[in-house]
């Protein structure tokens, strides 16, 4: 259940500082895999994900099993396979990165 709103009731006050040591995968170019209680495999603290790959629903049951989230997104590059892709003019498209 999200709180009024929509969003996430994440407290967007405080900055997550993973300590070293933190276990963590990084999850790019699909949703995660979720049990119906926000278990996840491999078991880490800490998860890398994709905001357009996974919804808030995936987000709010990793935080409520006590895991912590990152959320991906690229800033500054085109990407043409995003739900996005036809909201940038031509103008606004820079160079291309080098591979």
């Amino acid at each position: 259940q999200q709180p009024p709103g929509g969003g996430s009731g994440v407290n967007r006050t405080s900055i997550y500082k993973p300590k070293a040591g933190t276990t963590w995968q990084i999850i790019l170019s699909k949703p995660v895999k979720l049990g119906d209680n926000g278990e996840v495999t491999p078991k880490m603290e800490a998860y890398d994900l994709d905001m357009f790959d996974n919804d808030a629903e995936s987000f709010v049951k990793l935080h409520n099993a006590g895991v912590s989230v990152i959320c991906y997104f690229s800033a500054g590059t085109y990407e043409d396979w995003r739900s996005d892709k036809d909201k940038f003019d031509q103008a606004d498209m820079g160079k291309p990165l080098d591979d």
